[in-house]
């Protein structure tokens, strides 16, 4: 979603702001705007309800790793997937986390297509990050995510290895729905009625 939304499917900035990047190799910025790169808010890396990321409005850090976030996410690892970071468990730290978010950021934002974007970044927890691919029976273990999040296992399990086929665009917006019907999280921001 990010990708379509603001971004060349070939090239993103894995950082800020990059005039190299955007539609036809950036030869469309000055119409379109330069693109913000992932690590912009609520574009793909972090938005309000990240699964491990601080909220900008909130810390003014939406890109530093928070370990403390990461052990939520372990929490529910161990408690909905039997120690695996399956899609129940990653479902359940979302809700967990937009439910936490909302309760202390005024600021809170949750419309789209930001709010697809952090759901559909969710599911890349154990719909990119499995070994294999979900359909073969690949799920993300502790050493296939702590590969990716720079966090110490705590096994000697084998860590990631790519999927063997592409993740798809109806996957994705397959997995936003889900996700999204799983929390039924309101879409508004903090000044919106949402109850």
């Amino acid at each position: 979603m990010a990708f379509l939304w603001r971004h060349s499917v070939t090239k993103v900035s894995i950082g800020g702001p990059d005039s190299r990047v955007g539609e036809l190799n950036g030869a469309l910025n000055s119409l379109l705007g330069t693109p913000s790169g992932i690590a912009g808010h609520g574009k793909f890396n972090e938005g309000d309800a990240s699964a491990t990321r601080l909220e900008f409005y909130l810390e003014g850090d939406n890109i530093s790793f928070q370990p403390k976030l990461f052990k939520q996410m372990h929490q529910q690892a161990l408690a909905k997937g039997k120690g695996t970071y399956n899609v129940d468990a990653i479902k359940e730290h979302f809700e967990n986390r937009y439910a936490a978010s909302k309760a202390v950021n005024d600021q809170f934002y949750f419309n789209l297509p930001s709010a697809a974007v952090v759901m559909g970044a969710c599911y890349f927890i154990p719909g990119f990050f499995s070994n294999g691919t979900i359909g073969a029976g690949g799920i993300a273990n502790e050493a296939s995510i702590t590969s990716f999040y720079g966090a110490k296992p705590k096994t000697a399990e084998q860590g990631w290895y790519r999927r063997t086929t592409p993740m798809t665009i109806p996957e994705t917006i397959a997995s936003i729905l889900d996700r999204y019907l799983y929390a039924k999280p309101p879409i508004g921001g903090s000044g919106d009625d949402q109850s």
